[in-house]
């Protein structure tokens, strides 16, 4: 039995009565009870946490697209997002997409040379990684990124797995959906670059 809250129209007064309806509410009750979840208290102090690039100051690349793909791939793989400040024939600088943090990487050109090595780099972010994890989400996946995936996972193999394997892959890697079109174009990039 429960008790029902009755609003009587003649006398304007709730009033408690038993309402029988036949489920036992004992039982019922029981299996509904959801202990509450503890309240979080926000603080003002973030903790600075490192970017996972595995970079160091005067590390050579073969070229450009090589440190862009190491930093896109770092992107991905711990949920931040930067921004390209200067891209050139050059040199190739980004920063955190948020304002207030730290991270920075600048690679430059070797003269006489196609290589690229890092010049600066501030490996700490000083951001909210749960910030950088919500705009991680609207991020697309390029072909070079899947690309990039196969060199890791197959290199030097030419017998790639299927676009639509590739799909799997790439949204247990980075947590990404792609389209079976990147994945094929992706799959192309691999084999052309062996």
């Amino acid at each position: 039995m429960r008790m029902m809250m009755i609003l009587d129209r003649e006398e304007h007064v709730q009033r408690d009565e038993p309402v029988d309806d036949g489920i036992n509410r004992s039982s019922y009750m029981r299996d509904e009870f959801v202990e509450m979840p503890p309240e979080v208290e926000a603080t003002q102090f973030i903790e600075a946490w490192e970017d996972g690039l595995g970079v160091s100051v005067l590390q050579e690349f073969p070229n450009k697209k090589a440190v862009q793909d190491t930093v896109d791939r770092a992107a991905f793989d711990n949920c931040f997002d930067f921004k390209i400040k200067k891209s050139d024939m050059v040199r190739y600088v980004v920063k955190c997409r948020q304002e207030s943090c730290k991270w920075f990487l600048r690679a430059a050109k070797i003269n006489g040379s196609s290589r690229f090595s890092i010049r600066t780099h501030n490996k700490m972010h000083t951001c909210s990684r749960a910030s950088q994890s919500t705009r991680n989400q609207s991020r697309k996946g390029t072909p070079r990124l899947v690309a990039a995936i196969l060199h890791e996972d197959y290199p030097g193999l030419m017998e790639t797995p299927t676009p639509k394997s590739i799909m799997g892959i790439v949204q247990n890697k980075l947590g990404l959906r792609i389209l079976y079109s990147t994945a094929l174009r992706g799959k192309n990039h691999h084999v052309c670059n062996l």
